[in-house]
C-alpha cells in the first residue's frame, strides 16, 4: 500500500515534536532564567517563547494540510486493497 504518512509529514512533525520540547523547556527554566534579569530581558525571552509557539501552531496547521491533501489517495489504496482481497476470497 505504500507509507501513509510521507516525507513531508515526517519532516514537520520532527520540527514539531523538537519545537515543542524546546518550547516546554522555555517554559519550565523561563522563571529561573529570567529571575534577576532586567525587565527587558525578560521581555524579549518571552516574545521569543510566544514566537517558537506561533511557528508550533503554523507547523501544525501544515502537517494538517498535508494530511488531508494526502486522505484521498490512501482511502482509494484502502478500497482497492479490500475489492482485491473480497475478488481472491470470491
Amino acid at each position: 500500500m505504500g507509507a501513509v504518512v510521507g516525507r513531508k509529514q515526517r519532516i514537520l512533525r520532527a520540527l514539531l515534536v523538537l519545537l515543542i520540547e524546546t518550547l516546554f523547556l522555555m517554559v519550565f527554566f523561563g522563571p529561573m532564567v529570567t529571575a534577576h534579569k532586567d525587565p527587558l530581558s525578560q521581555l524579549i525571552y518571552w516574545c521569543v517563547c510566544v514566537l517558537v509557539g506561533l511557528v508550533v501552531i503554523v507547523l501544525a496547521v501544515l502537517d494538517l494540510r498535508e494530511l488531508i491533501i494526502g486522505f484521498p489517495a490512501v482511502h482509494r489504496q484502502m478500497f482497492l486493497d479490500v475489492m482485491k482481497k473480497e475478488d481472491k476470497d470470491s
